[in-house]
C-alpha cells in the first residue's frame, strides 16, 4: 500500500471520530438548549459550534436522514482536484514521445513543440513534465575535498610547547647593580 492511499485511510478514520464527535455536541445541545453549556464542556469556541451547527441544518439529502447527517458533520478537503494549469495528456505524451526519440533537454523539446506542431508552452512546463514522468534524474555532486592541514603526530618529548612568564627577583646580583630587583 502506498504513502498516500495510507494517509487518505487515515484522514477517513479521523474524520468519522471527529464527526461522532460532533454530533455528541448536538445531542447534549438538544438535551439542555444551552450553548454556552456545551461549549464549555467539549471545550469548543462558539463559533466553531454555530458553523457545525449551520452545517447541520442543511435540508436532508436523497440518501436518508442518518447518512446525511454523517456526511455533513464530516469536514472534507479543500484541496482542488484539478490543476488548471496542468497540460492536456496528449500533450504530455507528445513530449515524453520527442524526449525518449532524441534523448535531448527542455529548449530542444520547446523548440520542436513550437516549430514542427505549432504547440507553444514554456520551458519551464515542459521541464516539470519531464521530471513528473521521470524522465529526468538529478546529477550526483562530486563533494569538495577539505583542504584542511593536519600537522604530523610526533613522539613524546619531541615537540615541546614552552610558556614564557618574567618575574622580578630580589638578590645579591640585582644589589651589586644596584637596583631593588631585576627581571628574570
Amino acid at each position: 500500500m502506498s504513502n498516500p492511499e495510507l494517509h487518505a485511510i487515515k484522514q477517513e478514520v479521523k474524520e468519522k471520530a471527529l464527526s461522532k464527535q460532533r454530533w455528541m455536541w448536538f445531542r447534549e445541545y438538544t438535551r439542555c438548549k444551552h450553548v454556552a453549556f456545551v461549549c464549555r464542556k467539549y471545550g469548543i469556541h462558539r463559533s466553531n459550534f454555530y458553523y457545525w451547527k449551520k452545517r447541520l441544518d442543511l435540508p436532508p439529502t436523497k440518501n436518508g436522514d442518518w447518512l446525511a447527517r454523517h456526511h455533513k458533520l464530516k469536514a472534507y478537503s479543500r484541496k482542488p482536484q484539478t490543476n488548471p494549469k496542468s497540460y492536456p495528456e496528449d500533450l504530455v505524451k507528445k513530449i515524453v514521445k520527442i524526449r525518449k526519440r532524441t534523448n535531448r533537454g527542455a529548449d530542444y523539446i520547446w523548440f520542436l513543440l513550437r516549430d514542427r506542431y505549432m504547440v507553444y508552452v514554456s520551458v519551464s512546463g515542459i521541464n516539470k513534465v519531464l521530471k513528473r514522468e521521470g524522465l529526468i534524474t538529478e546529477r550526483k555532486r562530486k563533494r569538495k575535498r577539505s583542504n584542511t592541514y593536519e600537522a604530523p603526530k610526533y613522539l613524546p618529548g619531541e615537540k615541546v610547547q614552552i610558556d614564557v612568564k618574567y618575574v622580578k627577583l630580589v638578590d645579591e646580583f640585582a644589589k651589586k647593580l644596584k637596583k631593588k630587583y631585576r627581571w628574570v
